[in-house]
């Protein structure tokens, strides 16, 4: 099935454009934003609903993150139900204050998903997306208040990575 997947031709230049698949019966996807890349969603078979949070103002905060200093910083700690109904309120107060575009995807339909956009879909009965991702511009990723905080987290994240994997490397070769 993926060599069925054909970047779109609006991509001229193509950057490098990750590809992937999301296929299900009534399913939904955590609550998170792309720190580092701008995506397209499209809608190959049934419908799927989605909410949009945009990044600026005080939906950032509405909606929960985890600590920025996690490996799952860019995903928020609500769970939104499988119907697509609102998490609980009363555990989640903020939430309310909240002002998502929702959007319905028909097949044939594609949505652009910018940099640092909040976001959760649901798939409604069988549903199947293709979603397209590139890596946004340096200006989009660096020059704004969502930017440091994730491309500082994400160079913390990689130098705590090398670090481990230069330490298993070591104890590799000491044991050798």
């Amino acid at each position: 099935m993926a060599g069925d997947i054909e970047i779109p031709n609006f991509f001229d230049p193509a950057p490098h454009v990750a590809s992937k698949i999301f296929a299900g019966w009534n399913s939904r996807c955590s609550v998170h934003y792309h720190p580092s890349a701008e995506a397209t969603l499209s809608q190959v078979i049934g419908r799927k609903r989605g909410l949009l949070f945009p990044p600026g103002g005080s939906d950032f905060g509405h909606l929960y993150p985890h600590h920025w200093l996690s490996r799952s910083f860019s995903f928020s700690k609500l769970e939104f139900p499988l119907d697509g109904s609102w998490p609980d309120l009363d555990e989640f107060p903020r939430l309310a204050q909240s002002r998502p575009v929702e959007v319905v995807l028909d097949p044939g339909d594609m949505l652009y998903i910018p940099i640092y956009w909040w976001h959760v879909f649901f798939g409604q009965e069988g549903a199947m997306s293709v979603t397209h991702l590139w890596m946004a511009s340096l200006r989009k990723r660096y020059l704004c208040r969502m930017g440091l905080r994730s491309n500082y987290v994400n160079a913390r994240i990689l130098q705590r990575h090398l670090r481990l994997e230069s330490l298993r490397s070591w104890r590799q070769r000491r044991a050798s």
